[in-house]
């Protein structure tokens, strides 16, 4: 009778500096030329055999090559599946901040309010406070965020809504504003007396530079250090720019 059809002469599971005798490497029931060198457990070696640690892991592999589905858990990805991922360049935080209907609208009641981009970029923030709420832009860095505010409440009289920048930042834009005479809207831009604007200010005496229910505030990073502002709304009173630099 032969030897047994078994792959080596050790009968445990063998780690360490132990030697492995592969099935593939016996030119017969009674030679054994080769060895192979097992890795210590858990971990990859060029030209060694593999044994998985006591919490079935492994790690150190370099590349991997499968021709079916991978299992993660309960679920199954395809060949298919990662060639839609093929040429993806966006963070999972940008794809959330684009594709996440549950959050685009944002509504603050509180004053003050730090803009972050994680929580705001690309959201419609909905400003609702009469004794107005002051808003800090983060740092632009020309990235192309976009900031979309909308007043949900008019500012009381002696109140304001105010949107400062970060650092050096200053603003290019206009306002657009109705005032209620039936004539074309007033326009405003963001150059006062020769200085860069770098704060808006909706409010004042009937509202005067704005900040009534309704108006829409947008700004977009398009530059290191600089925004681009567009304010649509309505004036009341004497009507001033809403622009200024401090």
């Amino acid at each position: 009778m032969g030897e047994p059809n078994v792959l080596g002469r050790k009968t445990a599971i063998p780690t360490g500096t132990d030697e492995f005798i592969p099935f593939t490497n016996r030119t017969s029931n009674r030679e054994y030329p080769g060895k192979v060198p097992v890795s210590a457990a858990g971990t990859v070696a060029a030209g060694g055999v593999v044994v998985a640690d006591a919490n079935k892991d492994v790690v150190g592999f370099r590349n991997v090559a499968i021709t079916g589905a991978l299992t993660v858990g309960a679920t199954i990805i395809s060949e298919t599946d990662l060639q839609a991922l093929d040429g993806v360049i966006a963070t999972p935080a940008e794809i959330n901040r684009a594709a996440d209907v549950s959050t685009r609208i944002v509504p603050v009641t509180t004053s003050p309010l730090a803009v972050v981009e994680t929580t705001h970029e690309g959201k419609t923030v909905v400003l609702t406070l009469a004794t107005g709420i002051a808003v800090t832009l983060p740092a632009a860095t020309g990235g192309g965020a976009k900031y979309r505010f909308i007043i949900g409440a008019t500012v009381s009289t002696t109140s304001t809504y105010t949107f400062d920048v970060t650092g050096n930042d200053t603003m290019v834009g206009f306002m657009l504003a109705d005032d209620g005479d039936g004539e074309p809207a007033n326009g405003w831009t963001t150059v006062v007396g020769g200085s860069a604007t770098n704060k808006v200010t909706l409010g004042g005496s009937s509202s005067a530079s704005g900040g009534t229910l309704g108006d829409l505030v947008e700004f977009q990073d398009i530059a290191a250090d600089l925004w681009h502002v567009a304010i649509y709304g309505t004036q009341g009173g004497t009507e001033v720019t809403p622009f200024s630099h401090v």
